[in-house]
């Protein structure tokens, strides 16, 4: 057969008429699920995360199921390439050496700014209806750790596709069990970052059910121009990931907190907060999803905190400082105490925040995702 020049849309008005000489059973060639191929580096051919319902750890594309021939893994590449350079479906028809008629689907997942960063991809026979889409969503995030979301990432990650952008301590509140997090978070240290992760989630939706989600994660540049990307789909069979929600991480969410304080786990390496635990009906829940603005004069202080810290010349420390969530909003006075709770390659600190009175009006206080959240609580 003489290979196609250029990619068609799918549609059968599209495809050349064929009769496939193919002797094996009807549906031999109709695998039932796609396979996800992340696209995150466009320096880098595409990598496997996963296949139908299966977990891959940045598989080469020769090790994916829905290719049944080294000749269909070679033409693979080329069809994502042609999804990631015009952000559409492309089909490619092709003979197996059996005579059977195949097509090689390729579908384009968009992230939050339009990017094409990842492929699904299905192949199966010239006639054969496509089977639904896999979940897959686009997260992407900035040394600030300000989240941006597709519109399905919100939805796996976050349960409400309303909420645009969010932060990282928001983000990963929602996850029972989350993956090697400490390997995760060195993508965002600030000496020796790693630049690609994958690992595994569970979280549990609106509906009551516990659901597995893969995520695979690349990041590039350094300080305050590093950006980082993650895909990520759902999966139903990962024996490494337990179902049930990870024991120590549930008790710190349902530890009592006194009215007015706030629980932060800090990343030594990074400095940032990762996760933010207050009591649901107090304003500073709200704060998990709000970026702080940290007061000039204090900024020095906080991060010579955070080294000595680090260094482990200190393990306990209380500092006072200023945040606000707008540039018009007034100060809002802190105390917080830092406690170096984990040494390693990750070390943390567990810091204890609390408000001194009185609590400004905020732009926090107009938020609607937090009045709704009151509202649930009380």
């Amino acid at each position: 057969m003489t290979e196609p020049n250029d990619a068609v849309s799918p549609s059968p008005m599209n495809m050349p008429a064929r009769v496939s000489r193919c002797q094996h059973a009807a549906g031999a060639h109709v695998p039932r699920h796609w396979a996800v191929v992340e696209t995150l580096d466009e320096a880098r051919e595409g990598t496997v995360i996963a296949d139908g319902p299966h977990p891959r750890r940045f598989a080469r594309l020769n090790r994916v199921s829905v290719a049944p021939t080294i000749g269909v893994v070679r033409r693979l590449q080329p069809v994502i390439a042609q999804c990631v350079a015009r952000r559409r479906f492309v089909m490619e028809p092709m003979t197996l050496a059996c005579g059977a008629l195949i097509k090689i689907v390729g579908a384009p997942i968009l992230g939050p700014y339009g990017h094409v960063r990842a492929v699904c991809i299905w192949v199966g026979e010239a006639e054969a209806a496509l089977p639904p889409l896999p979940e897959v969503g686009v997260v992407e995030w900035d040394a600030a750790v300000v989240v941006s979301a597709s519109l399905t990432a919100r939805a796996l990650l976050l349960g409400d596709e309303s909420v645009e952008a969010s932060l990282l301590p928001d983000v990963l509140s929602k996850l029972d069990r989350f993956e090697n997090r400490s390997d995760f978070l060195a993508l965002l240290s600030l000496e020796d970052p790693i630049d690609e992760w994958i690992g595994s989630a569970t979280r549990t939706f609106g509906d009551g059910t516990l659901h597995q989600l893969q995520i695979a994660a690349r990041a590039e540049g350094a300080g305050a121009g590093r950006r980082m990307r993650a895909v990520v789909c759902e999966v139903a069979d990962d024996a490494s990931t337990p179902l049930t929600p990870e024991m120590y991480l549930k008790a710190m969410r349902h530890v009592p907190i006194l009215p007015g304080h706030a629980l932060a786990m800090v990343d030594l390496n990074a400095k940032v907060v990762h996760d933010w635990i207050a009591n649901d009906d107090d304003p500073m829940a709200g704060w998990c999803h709000h970026r702080p603005l940290l007061h000039p004069d204090d900024q020095a202080r906080i991060l010579a905190t955070c080294e000595a810290l680090l260094a482990g010349t200190t393990m306990t420390a209380t500092v006072l400082g200023r945040i606000r969530f707008d540039p018009v909003d007034e100060w809002i006075q802190l105390e917080s105490t830092w406690t170096r709770i984990i040494a390693g390659d990750q070390p943390q600190a567990l810091v204890d925040v609390a408000v001194i009175p009185p609590l400004p009006t905020s732009v926090v206080d107009s938020c609607p995702r937090c009045r709704r959240a009151g509202d649930s609580a009380a």
